[in-house]
Parts: structure tokens; C-alpha cells; sequence
């Protein structure tokens, strides 16, 4: 099965493509685009019209590339910029609008375990994280399915 995520960063968006053989996530190829989509969110507490501009288009050619190339699904989270941002939903209308790409936006304490468990996913097969007390799946799939942590959900 050939999957595709999607990381919305306050800096930049990041596309990987990834195929999942036997249970383990085979890498395809990444591509990063520098947006600066948290430029002034700081001060603001707004995306920028620039900033959501240039990840639109981002965003949209990521989608388009995946879908070329065969992802039978694409993933995008974003994370702290988008999250902080009072326009957030103006942003995730104006994506949909241009591609028909969902976006969930994660909290921070999802955002610090996803690295985490990305870290250790490396080492094995990628399956739904274990969170000690139950199991943890996001309308994606283990922990949202971000790709970072190799967890694309109930596929692998």
C-alpha cells in the first residue's frame, strides 16, 4: 500500500512518501518546502496572508504528488503555528478548497509523542503504539498517523 504525510511545521512542510510492505514502512522519498507559514504568529496571533499563500500552493502540489505517484492515502497534520493561530480555520478552509486535503491539527503533547515514538519505530515493525493503559488511534490511525513517528496507522 502506498501512503503519503503531510507535516504542516511552522517553518516548512514536509511530503513523505512511503510504501508499507509487510507490515514495515519502506521509505520512498521526501521533499521539504519552505513556507514560513509561523512567520509573525508570535507577535500576531494570526497566520499571515504570505504565509498560508505559500503553504496553500505547498500544500497543493504536495497532494497532487502524492496522488500522482499513487498514495491511496494522504495524511497531513500541522503543529504549532497552525495550532496557535486564532485563523486556523481559515487556513484549513482555503486548503480544502484547493486540493480537498484534511488537515488535523495536533496538540503539542501529541506532536512531543509521535517524535518520540518516531525515534523508536525505526527499530521495528510500525504498529499501533502501546501507551501502557490502551491503545491510541486517531480517525488516521496510531497516534493521528503521523508519519514522523513511522505509526501511518491501522494499515501497517
Amino acid at each position: 500500500m502506498r501512503v503519503a504525510a503531510i507535516d504542516i511545521g511552522t517553518n516548512s512542510i514536509r511530503l513523505l512518501k512511503a510504501e508499507i510492505i509487510d507490515g514495515q514502512l519502506k521509505s520512498g522519498n521526501k521533499a521539504l518546502e519552505m513556507t514560513r507559514i509561523g512567520e509573525g504568529v508570535n507577535e500576531t496571533g494570526e497566520l499571515s496572508e504570505a504565509g498560508m499563500a505559500r503553504s496553500v500552493k505547498a500544500l497543493k502540489e504536495f497532494y497532487e504528488e502524492a496522488k500522482a505517484w499513487g498514495a491511496q492515502r494522504v495524511y497531513a497534520l500541522a503543529t504549532s503555528a497552525v495550532r496557535d493561530a486564532q485563523n486556523r480555520e481559515t487556513f484549513i478552509k482555503r486548503v480544502k478548497e484547493a486540493c480537498g486535503l484534511d488537515i488535523e491539527v495536533i496538540s503539542g503533547d501529541q506532536e512531543a509523542k509521535i517524535g518520540f515514538l518516531g525515534v523508536f519505530s525505526r527499530r521495528g515493525k510500525c504498529r499501533g503504539q502501546d501507551t501502557g493503559n490502551r491503545r491510541r488511534w486517531g480517525k488516521h490511525g496510531a497516534y493521528s498517523g503521523r508519519f514522523a513517528g513511522n505509526n501511518l496507522g491501522k494499515e501497517c
